[in-house]
């Protein structure tokens, strides 16, 4: 009797755990993402110009990425600023073509100098037309620490672009 308790118990720790590591809970609107605690150090991508990338105008609104191809809402004023632990709402824009833009987004971040690599959103789903582009998905950002970031993002299984950004120091 003692032998079936202690397995049901571990089946329903197990099962609990499990539900709670699957979980992907997100609001229609926004999903708060930060660093996972898997940080990886990984080796430097060749030949990374690690300038902040530029901004661009879509339908009025300011962009910080690769025009014509992704980006995510961004200015350069003090509330849009990136800072070490801050989590800041952006909403990510995709131009791109049907096949490309299927599957869920995922970022993962490389910080400039110590080449660490970190998952800041994973496998969000990509919304309809916004803004001039052809899907967008709200999101909540916040990197660890100052300094240049690298954020690649994927769709499904395939990179789309990237967005380098800078982290300042509080």
């Amino acid at each position: 009797m003692l032998w079936k308790s202690i397995v049901v118990s571990v089946f329903i720790i197990v099962g609990f755990n499990g539900l709670l590591g699957c979980s992907n809970v997100q609001s229609d609107e926004t999903k708060v993402n930060t660093p996972e605690a898997s940080e990886s150090a990984s080796s430097p991508e060749p030949e990374i110009t690690w300038e902040e990338s530029p901004l661009f105008e879509s339908k009025n609104l300011s962009f910080i990425g690769e025009e014509d191809r992704l980006g995510f809402t961004f200015d350069e004023s003090e509330v849009m600023r990136f800072y070490p632990g801050k989590v800041q709402k952006y909403v990510w824009h995709f131009w791109g073509n049907e096949e490309e833009l299927k599957g869920k987004l995922t970022v993962k971040a490389i910080h400039k100098e110590t080449n660490k690599e970190i998952t800041v959103l994973k496998e969000l789903a990509l919304m309809e037309p916004n803004s001039g582009a052809d899907r967008h998905v709200p999101s909540s950002m916040s990197l660890p620490d100052s300094g240049m970031w690298k954020l690649n993002a994927s769709i499904g299984s395939e990179r789309y672009g990237s967005v380098i950004i800078k982290v300042y120091e509080r």
